[in-house]
C-alpha cells in the first residue's frame, strides 16, 4: 500500500497501477492485461522470483521489470539481469531513486540502484 501511494504521486512517467500480487499465482492472473512496467520483489517469490521473471518476459517481452528488494547478493543480482530485469534497486534507498529507475527503464536503460553490485559471471 505504501508504495501504491508513493506511485500514485509520480508525475512523469505517470502511473497507473492495474494489480498487485502477493503470489506467483495471483502474478500469472495479471498477464492478460496491459501493462508496461512491474515493480516485483523477488524475496516474497522465495526460489520462485527468478523463474517468474523469465516467464513475465517470455509472455510480455515489451514488459519492463524493476526488482525493487531487500536482497543485495550480488550474485542474485547478476541472476535477476541474466532472466530479463530492467532495473534492480533495494528498499533501502531514497524515494526519488525509484522514480529515477522507472524514468530509466521507460528510456531503455538499463537501472543498477545505489549499494547494489554485480558478481563476475560463472
Amino acid at each position: 500500500e505504501g508504495l501504491q501511494a508513493i506511485l500514485h504521486n509520480m508525475k512523469s512517467p505517470p502511473i497507473k497501477i492495474v494489480g498487485v500480487a502477493n503470489h506467483p499465482d495471483e502474478l500469472t492472473r495479471l498477464t492478460p492485461f496491459y501493462f508496461d512496467i512491474l515493480i516485483l520483489d523477488i524475496g516474497i517469490f522465495s526460489n520462485l522470483g527468478l523463474d517468474t521473471i523469465q516467464e513475465i518476459k517470455k509472455a510480455k517481452p515489451n514488459v519492463k521489470i524493476v526488482v525493487l528488494t531487500t536482497y543485495s547478493d550480488p550474485s542474485m543480482v547478476r541472476d535477476s539481469f541474466l532472466k530479463g530485469v530492467d532495473g534492480y534497486l533495494l528498499k533501502t534507498g531514497q524515494i526519488i531513486e525509484l522514480f529515477e529507475c522507472i524514468e530509466d527503464v521507460f528510456q531503455n536503460k538499463t537501472f543498477l540502484g545505489e549499494g547494489v553490485r554485480l558478481s563476475p559471471e560463472k
